[in-house]
Parts: C-alpha cells; sequence; structure tokens
C-alpha cells in the first residue's frame, strides 16, 4: 500500500466551534473502509494546518475518501511519500 501525507487547510467559518471540528473527523475516521488507514496527524497551530499520514490502495481512492469532507477540511497538497526510519542512515561502527 502507498502512503500518503496529506495537508489540509481549515476553513473555520464552516468549523465554527472546535466540537464541529472533532465531528467532521469523526465522520472521516468512521468512513473508510479496511483498504484506507489514517495513521497520524499533526496540527501546525502557527500555520493553521492540519498534516495527515494516511495508507491507501492508490491516490485516487484516497482522494474519493477526503471529497467527502473537502468542504469542511479542504485539501492544499497530497504527498505520495515513502517512510524511511532515520536508524537506517546510521553508520555500524
Amino acid at each position: 500500500m502507498s502512503r500518503y501525507m496529506v495537508i489540509h487547510n481549515a476553513d473555520y467559518e464552516k468549523l465554527d466551534s472546535f466540537e464541529n471540528m472533532v465531528n467532521v473527523a469523526r465522520r472521516i475516521a468512521h468512513s473508510h473502509g479496511a483498504e484506507v488507514a489514517w495513521l497520524n496527524s499533526w496540527w501546525s497551530a502557527g500555520d493553521e494546518v492540519l498534516i495527515c499520514e494516511w495508507e491507501a490502495p492508490d491516490l485516487e481512492t484516497l482522494e474519493k475518501l477526503l471529497n467527502q469532507e473537502r468542504e469542511y477540511w479542504p485539501v492544499a497538497k497530497i504527498y505520495d511519500v515513502l517512510w524511511t526510519d532515520p536508524k537506517w542512515y546510521e553508520v555500524d561502527s
């Protein structure tokens, strides 16, 4: 499966409360099947962006899922990424 980093910009006019923001995230979390996994998220308060890590069989499957809530969490960019363990770069002594 491919791994993706998704950059979201929240629409604060539509997400008018923390409760609404959480409810939208819950809908996304409960709306995908076994072929897609929401792995992690990071909030950058200074930049007001949410960065989410996903696994999906392909970009089209992920975009279809994210389009369901794009009105509230617009997608600024999706990166197809390869996870790399920093320990891989360590040199054996």
